[in-house]
């Protein structure tokens, strides 16, 4: 439960537990019990994410009715999946270890597909609380992905390729742990999809790298509101408006999620309702998490000039590409980013610093995908432009 504590409690904790203080005194008896278990849900949005996947998996099951062997077999990957090593950070790494969570997301979406009953189930929209923050998520279901998008942000936050039982986005934010010693660089929010950032246009490479956006506008944390769903074409249409507080708080921010078959597209329109001109460079981020960095397990290719040309990953910025093609060798998978038009390319591999068994190492977690466009808009003025993520094998 010593882990379970955010880092200033956990200071704290160490400074007093020596202490002689009275334990039966309430005000001091959660530094005597240390925490909570659900506290690491807290600490870890992406523990949160495995465990209320899990909750939603059950319901799922509990569903099934009149066939007692496929509920059988939905329970069996069901409980795979109830381990407790991907639920919080113990001594052999627990939720950092990246293949320990893509075991336990493919447990569970092995489940889900299990209740699915082939001829009967239809592709469609639920808004449903999945997360248990208290605000509606939708939940793009198709018959060959998932994608799940949250009103906080805008963004997908998993993204599930139903035919290799893989969340794409099942990725692990970097965060500092007391066993840790000098500066690191930290999310503050789990990484994500489609995350929207304006940036100022000085902001480089080097900035993205370092997690510092300064004079530019992150959407992370701002409010969409829905505009229209089409459940029958897998359609959802969410809207923040301009508020003018912040760097480029006059851009309006329109988004359109589409889902066909493998291929999940954002429309995106952009608008000045300022009195003034905006300048900034449009760079929605994108994570994808695969199962490992190395050479076997994930290949980087760039279209340029209609010539494809393999490429290592790491830290790198490309210009004007036509489409990045990211290969996950180990299920097979090719996963390919196109717009509307030639775009610039930031490519960052994300890497926690963590301790695994006695070693204090970087592990990777994710691939993370800036395409960046630069706009120019006058008031009044809009920009329209578009992403789309393709799977195939």
């Amino acid at each position: 439960m010593y882990w379970a504590m955010n880092e200033d409690r956990r200071r704290l904790y160490d400074e007093i537990v020596n202490l002689d203080l009275d334990c039966s005194d309430e005000s001091n008896a959660a530094y005597f019990l240390g925490s909570l278990a659900r506290h690491f849900l807290v600490r870890y949005p992406e523990a949160n994410g495995i465990y209320t996947k899990m909750l939603y998996t059950h319901i799922l099951i509990n569903q099934l009715r009149g066939d007692k062997y496929r509920k059988r077999a939905a329970r069996e990957d069901l409980w795979k999946a109830q381990g407790c090593d991907g639920f919080w950070h113990i001594a052999e790494g627990g939720i950092y270890r990246n293949r320990v969570r893509k075991s336990i997301y493919r447990a569970l979406i092995d489940a889900e597909k299990i209740t699915r009953e082939k001829g009967v189930f239809i592709p469609s929209v639920i808004a449903v609380d999945i997360n248990l923050d208290g605000e509606r998520e939708f939940l793009l279901q198709g018959a060959e992905l998932n994608a799940y998008v949250k009103i906080k942000g805008g963004s997908l936050f998993e993204l599930d390729y139903l035919a290799k039982s893989w969340n794409y986005l099942d990725t692990m934010g970097r965060r500092r742990e007391s066993y840790i010693e000098g500066d690191q660089i930290v999310d503050e929010l789990p990484r994500a999809a489609f995350v929207d950032r304006l940036l100022h246009p000085d902001i480089s490479l080097t900035d993205a790298v370092a997690n510092n956006f300064p004079y530019s506008r992150t959407c992370a944390v701002e409010r969409y509101n829905e505009v229209a769903t089409d459940r029958v074409h897998q359609e959802l249409t969410l809207q923040k408006a301009a508020d003018f507080s912040g760097p480029f708080g006059s851009i309006e921010i329109r988004k359109k999620y589409i889902l066909k078959k493998n291929l999940i597209t954002v429309n995106y329109s952009l608008t000045n309702r300022g009195d003034r001109p905006e300048r900034f460079n449009f760079a929605p981020e994108i994570d994808l998490s695969f199962a490992d960095d190395a050479p076997e397990s994930q290949r980087v290719g760039i279209v340029s000039n209609s010539v494809l040309s393999a490429s290592d990953l790491s830290i790198f910025e490309h210009r004007g590409i036509e489409e990045l093609v990211l290969e996950d060798l180990e299920n097979e998978v090719s996963v390919s980013l196109v717009s509307t038009g030639p775009f610039d390319l930031w490519l960052i591999p994300i890497k926690t610093t963590c301790r695994i068994g006695a070693l204090v190492g970087d592990h990777y977690q994710s691939t993370c995908c800036m395409p960046v466009r630069p706009v120019i808009l006058a008031p009044g003025e809009s920009w329209e432009t578009r992403f789309s993520l393709r799977f195939g094998r």
